[in-house]
Order: structure tokens, then C-alpha cells, then sequence
């Protein structure tokens, strides 16, 4: 399930049920307690960067203010 994550087009995404995916898989498998699902663990860490670009990834960082004594 959460390998098939990275081949669903972006505009079909619910980030909000995306999330609850993910919160869901982790309360269910903890991957800080159980080490033996690794293939789990390493599908958890790539979805969850999937998350947080789509949430997060398309905005892009302002800039600091300048300094005023630099001009």
C-alpha cells in the first residue's frame, strides 16, 4: 500500500487522508520498536517524504529581510 504511494498522480492525493495513512501505519508498526520489517520501515520513510514535499515542498522559502546597514 504505501509502496503504490509514489505511482498515484499528485492531483488524486488527500493530503489529509495521506496523513492518516501514515499516522495510522505508524501507531500500528512503530519502526523505532520492531526492526524486523524493514521493507515496512524503508515504505513509512519514503512516504513520509512524499508527505511532507507535497505539503510543504511547493512553497518556496522566503527571503530574510536585509539588513538595512548592509546597503
Amino acid at each position: 500500500m504505501l509502496s503504490d504511494i509514489a505511482f498515484i498522480p499528485e492531483s488524486e492525493i488527500d493530503l489529509e487522508n495521506f496523513r492518516k495513512l501514515l499516522v495510522d501505519v505508524w501507531e500500528r508498526f512503530d519502526p523505532m520498536r520492531d526492526k524486523s520489517e524493514t521493507t515496512l520501515t524503508t515504505n513509512l520513510r519514503k512516504a513520509a517524504r512524499i508527505y511532507d514535499w507535497l505539503r510543504y515542498g511547493h512553497k518556496k522559502t522566503p527571503e530574510a529581510p536585509k539588513d538595512e546597514e548592509a546597503k
